[in-house]
């Protein structure tokens, strides 16, 4: 099953950053899906369910300007997939760029998306330069 993961976590990856869409996203979240973001950011918590992670994806574009994704790498490890991915953004509250590097590691259940957690080469730098 851990390479069908890798290809959703791909295609999700490649959803937003192709398409601009969340839609892949969002077809392929378990309903019980929980996603956590470093408290120290401003869209920082764990959101639970679809309806949570539509939340996020709310404070997040409300947090960024010019949000890309880069998908560096992804490594197998059976039900767990880990990205390497690059971030570049501008907050829109100081218009301070960002450009760095993250992982996120991904849980999958039967090809669905069960949990999703970013770490970030500095979450604390990321909350300072979002604040105006």
């Amino acid at each position: 099953m851990s390479s069908e993961n890798v290809k959703v976590v791909s295609d999700i990856y490649d959803g937003f950053i192709i398409h601009k869409s969340l839609d892949a996203l969002f077809a392929s979240v378990h309903p019980e899906v929980v996603m956590t973001e470093a408290a120290s950011l401003p869209f920082g918590g764990t959101y639970h369910g679809i309806a949570g992670v539509q939340d996020l994806f709310g404070r997040m574009f409300a947090t960024w300007d010019d949000l890309e994704i880069a998908k560096e790498k992804l490594f197998d490890s059976g039900d767990q997939v880990v990205a390497i991915l690059r971030l570049t953004a501008r907050a829109k509250a100081t218009g301070t760029p960002v450009d760095m590097q993250l992982a996120e590691l991904w849980t999958l259940r039967e090809g669905k998306v069960i949990a999703l957690k970013p770490f970030y080469f500095d979450a604390g730098e990321v909350g300072r330069i979002t604040k105006a």
